[in-house]
């Protein structure tokens, strides 16, 4: 027999289909909204020096196997890090970089589902 490697293996139910969602800049980091029952969605942050920045809420739907945006959102800086609420899925945190150096923010998304600084 052989040994386990872990992972997919030949002969699984995983599907060959694949699903990609094109940014306009580099990301560096993504986050999985786990407060988000409903859905598959993830948070992702792009990090660029000359351009400004974005915020990407990411849905994935397993129907149509596609990944569409549901919401691009300026954002004031590099993005390093983010990070989504595991109970609240309006909530996350940025941490950045901007002119003024290293910055930390917690976001909100109003019933309009546009972020706001807490």
């Amino acid at each position: 027999a052989e040994p386990s490697r872990g992972g997919m293996h030949a002969g699984s139910d995983f599907k060959d289909n694949s699903a990609a969602y094109g940014l306009n800049y580099e990301a560096r980091c993504m986050s999985s909204r786990l407060g988000e029952r409903e859905c598959h969605q993830f948070i992702v942050g792009t990090h660029t020096l000359r351009e400004k920045n974005e915020i990407h809420i990411i849905e994935y739907s397993e129907d149509s196997e596609q990944v569409d945006a549901t919401g691009v959102y300026s954002h004031p800086g590099e993005v390093w890090q983010l990070e989504a609420s595991s109970c609240d899925k309006d909530l996350f945190a940025t941490a950045y970089t901007n002119k003024q150096g290293w910055n930390c923010s917690i976001w909100r998304l109003d019933e309009n589902q546009q972020p706001s600084a807490e």
